[in-house]
């Protein structure tokens, strides 16, 4: 069963990549909102994984029947094992790939904030926590936010999946 977790939650983090390497390789030239939202449409087809690894395991290795808890521990299994590669994978293309990624966040949210027809007191006020939240957004702190989102959502995925796929064992 662990290995079976193993081997969804990696097909996971592999569709996972290839969603955002698309993005990132044919949609440079999108806005951030876009990359945001196609971002989180790659985690949602990616984790959608889970709903088959849980199936798997409750047809093949369980006979039959799933419990609602282990359909859920395994799936959220499978949700931690994409997470920590979608971590891994934004974190490198935050320090290798896109250095600069950082800044041109950072001055899309500036951007953001003058033309939405805020005063400019609220205009600064909000540049400056932008600045200051993009001051302490490191490589580890960045990974632990794309593995907190990634896995909150897979967690959310297998509560849904659970509820559809628990199955008890029907005597004979």
């Amino acid at each position: 069963m662990l290995q079976t977790s193993l081997k969804y939650g990696l097909y996971s983090g592999i569709i996972m990549i290839i969603f955002f390497s698309i993005t990132w390789f044919a949609l440079k030239d999108i806005s951030f909102g876009i990359m945001e939202v196609l971002g989180y449409i790659g985690m949602i087809v990616g984790l959608s994984v889970i709903y088959f690894g849980i199936k798997h395991i409750r047809d093949k290795i369980f006979g039959g029947s799933i419990s609602f808890k282990d359909a859920f521990l395994y799936g959220s299994l499978m949700a931690a094992i994409g997470a920590i590669i979608f971590g891994v994978l934004d974190t490198i293309y935050m320090t290798v790939l896109n250095p600069d990624f950082s800044d041109q966040y950072l001055n899309y949210m500036i951007e953001k904030a003058k033309s939405s027809g805020r005063t400019e007191e609220q205009i600064q006020k909000t540049i400056e926590q932008y600045t200051t939240q993009m001051e302490n957004y490191t490589p580890v702190f960045n990974f632990f936010v794309m593995f907190g989102t990634v896995l909150l959502l897979g967690v959310i995925m297998s509560l849904i999946f659970s509820a559809i796929l628990k199955r008890k064992l029907q005597p004979a």
